[in-house]
């Protein structure tokens, strides 16, 4: 089935009605739903170019990145590196996930709520056929950033897996983040205005620059 064939028949896709309806058709759903995944697969299929250079700025970043902690060593010294090391890891991540996903909705609202009218599909189709095809890009990267990272600092040989595993779910959280944000704003501007500043937000409250037990924000 080619691009077009699939934008066509989501054209003419008889009008269902959202689940919990009495009418509700789970052959139709799913076939919706399928279609809906082939859809965005279509689109970020066509985006090559972006998608190549998200993996070429993942793999620079990580190989700078290593290329300064490398052989960071256990000694008391080497707290402090620790720190900034984990600490940039985490905020890098996050805008490096952000960032792609904040145009998702906006560029895609008038064509969404056009079919949405015409009961195509529900809401929660759409969202979840988005979601399925926007993580493995995000996931993807993420571990090959840390498993190139993790063995050029030579971390902890035995918590690699706890390592991956909690930036992946980061890159989710912040692939969550910027859908949400997305889907909430008119324009595409509105939401790369909105965006950064509640990471930033995040950034202040997330202990590493002031401690969690000090109080904010008059302690001495």
């Amino acid at each position: 089935m080619g691009k077009g064939d699939i934008v066509e028949s989501l054209s003419n896709l008889s009008p269902i009605k959202l689940i919990g309806s009495d009418n509700f058709d789970l052959k139709k759903t799913i076939k919706n739903f399928t279609l809906l995944c082939w859809r965005a697969f279509a689109e970020q299929s066509r985006d090559v170019a972006s998608i190549g250079i998200r993996l070429t700025t993942t793999i620079f970043f990580s190989l700078i990145i290593g290329g300064i902690y490398s052989n960071i060593g256990n000694s008391q010294e080497s707290i402090q590196n620790r720190e900034g090391l984990l600490y940039f890891i985490a905020i890098n991540q996050m805008f490096g996930c952000l960032f792609p996903v904040l145009n998702t909705f906006p560029k895609e609202k008038f064509i969404v709520n056009r079919e949405r009218s015409c009961r195509a599909y529900s809401t929660l189709s759409y969202f979840c056929a988005k979601v399925i095809v926007e993580m493995p890009l995000t996931v993807l990267p993420t571990l090959l950033y840390a498993i190139i990272v993790y063995w050029l600092v030579q971390l902890n040989p035995y918590h690699f897996i706890e390592f991956a595993l909690v930036l992946m779910l980061l890159s989710v959280a912040a692939v969550s983040l910027g859908l949400a944000v997305s889907a909430l704003v008119p324009t595409i501007e509105t939401a790369n205005a909105i965006g950064p500043p509640c990471l930033i937000i995040a950034i202040l409250f997330g202990g590493f620059y002031i401690s969690i037990d000090s109080k904010l924000p008059y302690s001495c």
